[in-house]
C-alpha cells in the first residue's frame, strides 16, 4: 500500500505539471497574438508619423515661400523676413529651391538691408508688374491615414485638425484671390478697379496670417 501510494502521488504529481504546461500554452496562446498586435501598432504608428512630419515639412516650406514670393511681387521684401525664411526651411531643405541650397545663400542674408529692398524692387520692376504666384496646396499621405490617427494621442489628432482646417481655408481664399486678380484685367471703371485691388491686397494679407499660423501649428506638431 505504502509503494502504491507513491505511485499514485507521483502520476497526480505529473498531471498536475501537464495540466500546468497546456494552460501555460493556452495562457501564451492567448497573449501572443495581442503582443505581436501591440508591436505591430508601435511601429505602423512610427511609419506614419515619420511620413507625416515629412508632408508637414515640405507644406511649411511652400506656405513661407508663398509669404517671400508675395513680398517679391510687392517689392517688399526685407532682412527679416529673409531670415525668418531661412529658420523655418532650416530642418527641410529637401523641398527648397535651388537658391535656398545655394551656398551663396548665406552671404545673401548678410546683405544690408537697403540693399535687399532695392534688389526686392528691382526684382518687382524686372518681372513687369505684380502677378499671381498663389496656388492650393494638399497633404495627400496625411488625407490617405485619417483613419489611423487614432492610434496618435488626442493632441496630436487635434493639433493636425487645426493644420487641414488652416490650409482649407489657405485654399478657399486662394480661390478669392484669383478672382480678385482675374478681375483687374476686366475693363472696370478706375473706382471699381480700385475696391477690386483694394480687395485683392486685403485677400493677400489674410493669405500671409493663414500662413504664418499654420507654420507656427506645424512647427509644434514637429516637437511632439
Amino acid at each position: 500500500m505504502k509503494f502504491g501510494s507513491v505511485g499514485t502521488l507521483e502520476v497526480r504529481e505529473a498531471m498536475k505539471i501537464q495540466l500546468f504546461f497546456l494552460f501555460l500554452g493556452w495562457v501564451l496562446g492567448t497573449i501572443s497574438p495581442a503582443i505581436a498586435e501591440r508591436i505591430q501598432r508601435i511601429f505602423r504608428k512610427r511609419e506614419i508619423k515619420d511620413a507625416i512630419y515629412l508632408e508637414m515639412r515640405d507644406l511649411k516650406v511652400k506656405l513661407a515661400s508663398i509669404i517671400i514670393y508675395g513680398e517679391i511681387e510687392k517689392g517688399g521684401l526685407t532682412k527679416d523676413l529673409l531670415r525668418w525664411f531661412d529658420e523655418i526651411t532650416s530642418d527641410a531643405t529637401e523641398f527648397c529651391d535651388e537658391l535656398t541650397r545655394d551656398p551663396r545663400w548665406k552671404s545673401f542674408l548678410e546683405l544690408d538691408e537697403n540693399v535687399i529692398r532695392a534688389l526686392s524692387r528691382a526684382m518687382l520692376v524686372s518681372a513687369g508688374g505684380r502677378t499671381s504666384t498663389y496656388k492650393r496646396y494638399a497633404l495627400p499621405y496625411l488625407e490617405s491615414r485619417i483613419a489611423d490617427l487614432n492610434l496618435f494621442p488626442s493632441d496630436f489628432q487635434r493639433k493636425i485638425a487645426r493644420i487641414r482646417g488652416t490650409l482649407s481655408a489657405i485654399n478657399q481664399e486662394m480661390d478669392i484671390h484669383w478672382f480678385y486678380f482675374q478681375k483687374t484685367f476686366d475693363g472696370l471703371s478706375d473706382s471699381n478697379h480700385k475696391i477690386i485691388c483694394t480687395n485683392q491686397k486685403g485677400s493677400e494679407a489674410f493669405i500671409t496670417q493663414l500662413c504664418r499660423r499654420n507654420i507656427r501649428d506645424i512647427q509644434t506638431l514637429l516637437q511632439l
